[in-house]
C-alpha cells in the first residue's frame, strides 16, 4: 500500500484529479482510501469551516491545521495503510509548509515540528504536484461558481510566493511527480498514469 498525496496551488486542479483516480481505483479494482486536508473527520470538516472562512492569526491558523491533521492521521490515514489500502490525500504537510511557511512567514523549523508531532513522522510516499502558474490558478479561481474561501481572496502576490515554495521542494524531494496543470484533467491524469513511479503503485 502507498500513501499518495496531491498538492498544488488553489484553482490547479487537485480535487479534479483525486475524482479521476478513484475512478480509475474503481474500475481496476484497487483498494484506496480518499480523503482531504483540513478535513477527513467530522471534526475536521468542523475545523475546515473555521480555517477557510473566519479571519484569525497566522498562529492560530497553523494550529487548527495541525489539530485537524492530528486527528486525521490517527484515525483515517494509519489505520487504513495498516489494513494494507492506498490511500490517497488532497493536500498534506507540504501545503503548510508552502502556505503557513512561505506564504505567512512561519518558521519552517516549528512547521516541521508540529508536522512531526501531529503526524507521528508520517510522510507520503509520493507526491502529485499540480503545477500551474499564479496568473492561471488565479484565473480559474476566479471563475468558479461557488463561494469562495479566505485563500481565494489573497493576493496575487501571496499565491507567487506559494508557488515558488511548491517549485523549490519538487526540485528537491524525488517524491514529487511534477504534472502539469495547465492541460485538461484529461491529460492531466494521462500524464500521471504515465509516470513510472505510479506505475509501481
Amino acid at each position: 500500500m502507498a500513501f499518495i498525496t496531491i498538492e498544488g496551488s488553489d484553482g490547479s486542479g487537485k480535487s479534479t484529479l483525486a475524482t479521476l483516480i478513484k475512478e480509475y481505483f474503481h474500475r481496476s479494482q484497487i483498494n484506496g482510501v480518499f480523503t482531504r486536508e483540513p478535513g477527513g473527520t467530522k471534526l475536521g470538516e468542523e475545523l475546515r469551516a473555521l480555517i477557510l472562512n473566519y479571519k484569525m492569526t497566522c498562529l492560530t491558523e497553523l494550529f487548527l491545521y495541525e489539530a485537524a491533521r492530528a486527528e486525521h492521521v490517527e484515525t483515517v490515514i494509519v489505520p487504513a495503510l495498516k489494513s494494507g489500502v492506498h490511500v490517497i490525500c488532497d493536500r498534506f504537510i507540504h501545503s503548510s509548509l508552502a502556505y503557513q511557511g512561505a506564504g505567512r512567514g512561519i518558521s519552517s523549523h516549528l512547521i516541521h515540528q508540529l508536522n512531526t508531532a501531529a503526524t507521528g513522522g508520517l510522510e507520503p510516499d509520493l507526491v502529485i504536484w499540480l503545477t500551474i502558474t499564479p496568473e492561471k490558478a488565479l484565473e480559474r479561481l476566479h471563475s468558479r461558481a461557488s463561494e469562495k474561501n479566505r485563500f481565494d481572496a489573497e493576493s496575487k502576490s501571496f499565491h507567487d510566493v506559494v508557488y515558488r515554495s511548491f517549485c523549490e521542494m519538487a526540485a528537491a524531494d524525488p517524491r514529487f511527480i511534477s504534472l502539469d496543470a495547465g492541460q485538461s484533467p484529461s491529460q492531466v491524469f494521462a500524464s500521471l498514469l504515465s509516470q513510472p513511479r505510479w506505475k509501481t503503485i
